[in-house]
C-alpha cells in the first residue's frame, strides 16, 4: 500500500468548483513537455501552483529537471551521440 503524500490534496482551483488536485498539476506539467497546453489548463495549473505551497516547491524542481534534460541531450545531439 502506497503511503499518503500532500500530492493528493485537492484544492477548488476552477471556477466551475470542480476540484483539481496536486496529481493534476504534476499531469500538466509533464503533458506540457510534449504539447502545448490549452488555455484553460494553463490557467488552471497557474492557479493552483499559485495556492499551493507544495506544487510550487515542485515545479521548481520540475524547472531545474527539464533544464538539465534539454542540456544533456543539447550536448548528446551536439557530441553526434
Amino acid at each position: 500500500m502506497r503511503p499518503p503524500d500532500h500530492h493528493d490534496d485537492e484544492h477548488d482551483d476552477r471556477n466551475d468548483g470542480a476540484r483539481f488536485s496536486c496529481r493534476d498539476s504534476t499531469w500538466l506539467v509533464s503533458e506540457a513537455r510534449d504539447r502545448p497546453l490549452s488555455a484553460t489548463e494553463r490557467a488552471q495549473l497557474h492557479r493552483h501552483i499559485d495556492s499551493c505551497p507544495h506544487c510550487q516547491v515542485a515545479s521548481k524542481q520540475f524547472e531545474r529537471l527539464f533544464a538539465q534534460i534539454d542540456d544533456l541531450l543539447g550536448h548528446t545531439r551536439h557530441n553526434g551521440g
